[in-house]
C-alpha cells in the first residue's frame, strides 16, 4: 500500500474493480496452482490488505518491506510449497494459460528448478511468470547478500543456476516493448481502457489485449514511455553502485 508512486494502489479500481481482486481472480483461473497466498509486509498500513486476504478465504503471509526475498521464503514455508510460482500484484492482465504452462515445466522436468518468460523478455511488461522450487528459493534467501537479490527476489536464482536447470518462455512475436503494469496514473488509465472494453468479462485472455491493441494503437501510447521496463531492479543496482564507491 505504501507505493511512492503510486500510493494505495492495490486497491485502486479499474473499471469497478480493486487492482488486487483482479489480480488475483485472474491467476485463480490457472488450473495447476493449489494455492494462492498473500505475501505483504508487517507495516500497519498493510494491515487492510490482510483483512482483504481474510475476507477471501487467502492465507496471507506478513513479512519484510524491504528484504522480499525472505518474505517470499516465509511464505512458501507457510504454505507449504514445493515451487513457488511469484505474481507481481501491481499486473492486473496475468494470464493463468502462461502460467500453467510454466508451472507444467517445472513438474514434468525434475532438473529445471526456474521457469519464466521474463529472464528473456518477449512479453509484455507484466505478464511477467516466474516458477522455482522451493530449495533454489531457500539456497538464494541463504546465500543472497546484495540488496538488489534480496529486494526482488529472483536475481540470484537466475545467477546462480546452470542453463541446464532453468526454461525460458519466448514469444513467436516480441512484445516486450508493451508495458501492461501498474505503477503510475498513465498506467491505471490505460488498464481502466483494456478491461472497460471487454466489461464485465474480466477473464479475457492476453491475446486478446494484443489484438485490440493492434485495432487502435492509440491505447498502447497512454502509457508508453512512462518507464523503462525492470525500472525498479534497475534504481537498485544504481544504488549500490553508488554505494559502493
Amino acid at each position: 500500500m505504501g507505493s511512492s508512486r503510486l500510493p494505495r494502489k492495490s486497491l485502486r479500481k479499474i473499471a469497478g474493480n480493486p487492482l488486487i481482486d483482479l489480480v488475483f481472480s485472474r491467476v485463480s483461473r490457472a488450473t495447476l496452482l493449489d494455492q494462492l497466498v498473500l505475501a505483504t509486509s508487517t507495516l500497519p498500513e498493510d494491515d487492510i490488505l490482510e483483512s482483504w486476504a481474510n475476507e477471501k478465504g487467502l492465507l496471507c503471509f506478513r513479512g519484510s518491506s524491504e528484504d522480499v526475498l525472505d518474505r517470499f521464503q516465509g511464505a512458501a514455508e507457510a504454505a507449504g510449497a514445493d515451487i513457488v510460482v511469484r505474481i507481481t500484484a501491481d499486473d492486473p492482465l496475468k494470464d493463468p494459460g502462461i502460467i500453467d504452462f510454466l508451472v507444467a515445466k517445472v513438474l514434468e522436468s525434475p532438473e529445471i528448478q526456474y521457469s519464466s518468460n521474463t529472464a528473456l523478455p518477449s512479453f509484455p511488461e507484466g505478464l511477467d511468470v516466474e516458477v522455482f522450487s522451493i530449495g533454489a528459493l531457500n539456497e538464494a534467501n541463504n546465500s543472497a547478500k546484495l540488496m538488489s537479490d534480496r529486494e526482488h527476489v529472483t536475481p540470484y536464482i537466475k545467477k546462480t543456476l546452470m542453463k541446464s536447470q532453468t526454461y525460458d518462455l519466448i514469444s513467436n512475436i516480441d512484445y516486450s516493448h508493451l508495458r501492461w503494469t501498474v505503477d503510475y496514473e498513465e498506467d491505471l488509465r490505460f488498464m481502466e481502457k483494456i478491461f472497460g472494453h471487454f466489461s464485465p468479462d474480466i477473464y479475457f485472455p492476453w491475446t486478446d489485449v494484443i489484438n485490440l491493441l493492434e485495432r487502435d494503437p492509440s491505447i498502447s501510447r497512454i502509457n508508453h514511455g512512462v518507464a523503462p521496463r525492470n525500472h525498479g531492479y534497475s534504481l537498485s543496482i544504481d544504488k549500490e553502485k553508488l554505494e559502493q564507491q
